[in-house]
């Protein structure tokens, strides 16, 4: 699943790594590959759930959540100052809200090295990937130059 299903206008759901067995999936990642499912509608979600035999490791909580007194986290990465004027105001909005319901809301501010983690992301990305098309890029490139086999 390479875009959340929001970005797609989309249902989609990405279960624990591992949940849903790779086999007959092409491999581009070993640490960062996951099956992930879109549908139409929850209720289609629910059912490829159900097919896959997901399950929760814990039981959902007898008591429904509250936001009054629950303590929210409003977190901006390294890639904040390339938010746009419509997620600023997003975000102030959602802050007002959630406060005026009775939220705990506190701004985090993250330590200096997680701006390295798009370089990291990147690094292992294409190391692990790099045995994923070596082979289909070389045979390509072989049959090219009509140096195949």
């Amino acid at each position: 699943m390479i875009r959340p299903g929001s970005f797609n206008g989309i249902y989609a759901f990405k279960p624990t790594w591992g949940a849903i067995s790779r086999e007959g999936v092409t491999q581009y990642s070993m640490t960062c590959d996951t099956v992930g499912l879109y549908a139409r509608s929850v209720t289609d979600l629910e059912l490829l759930s159900s097919v896959f035999q997901l399950c929760d490791d814990e039981p959902l909580p007898s008591a429904s959540f509250s936001i009054f007194g629950a303590k929210i986290a409003f977190v901006k990465t390294h890639v904040w100052p390339n938010a746009g004027p419509g997620l600023a105001d997003a975000w102030l909005k959602a802050k007002e809200l959630l406060k005026a319901k009775g939220a705990e809301v506190e701004e985090v501010e993250l330590p200096e090295d997680f701006a390295k983690i798009s370089k990291w992301h990147a690094d292992v990305l294409a190391g692990e990937g790099r045995t994923s098309f070596l082979g289909s890029e070389s045979l390509h490139l072989l049959l090219l130059l009509d140096l195949g086999p």
